[in-house]
């Protein structure tokens, strides 16, 4: 049940706040009932956490954005047909963009549809998220690490 599964989440959402955790939101045909329940944790105080493998609008990156979030690019951002997603990933600022595998599904091109997929593929992802921001691989690797590092594990 719908009902369920909203209780659930928001059950999540306040232990995440009350510890000061991140939480890792996969947000996969309901974008409207997720930033709906994301508002109303936010009313409550300060969200922090990852809008895993992100695959959503332009306006839904920029209110999670908003709302505090990091947004996180899996291999779909390397697919033939992801131009909106390349473009999103140019309007997440330096501090809150990451990456990920999404490991053991939606392995990078030139991997498509092989499994398992592995970290070893994200270097695929980087590379196209990298060119899609005008940056270097290198430069890239170093943001990313910084932020995965500063999220995750409270580094300054």
């Amino acid at each position: 049940k719908f009902d369920v599964q909203q209780d659930y989440f928001d059950r999540h959402l306040q232990l995440a706040q009350q510890r000061d955790l991140p939480i890792v939101i996969h947000m996969r045909n309901c974008e409207s009932d997720v930033l709906e329940m994301l508002r109303k944790a936010v009313r409550r105080g300060p969200v922090r956490g990852i809008m895993h493998s992100f695959t959503a609008s332009e306006a839904t990156a920029v209110e999670c954005l908003e709302l505090g979030l990091h947004i996180s690019f899996a291999g779909m951002v390397t697919y033939k047909k992801s131009d909106e997603l390349r473009r999103i990933t140019r309007l997440v600022p330096d501090d809150r963009i990451l990456i990920e595998t999404d490991s053991p599904y939606l392995s990078p091109h030139p991997h498509r549809g092989r499994r398992p997929n592995e970290p070893a593929l994200v270097v695929h992802t980087a590379a196209c998220v990298a060119e899609a921001r005008g940056t270097t691989l290198e430069q890239l690797a170093r943001l990313t690490t910084r932020n995965a590092r500063r999220l995750l594990l409270r580094e300054a």
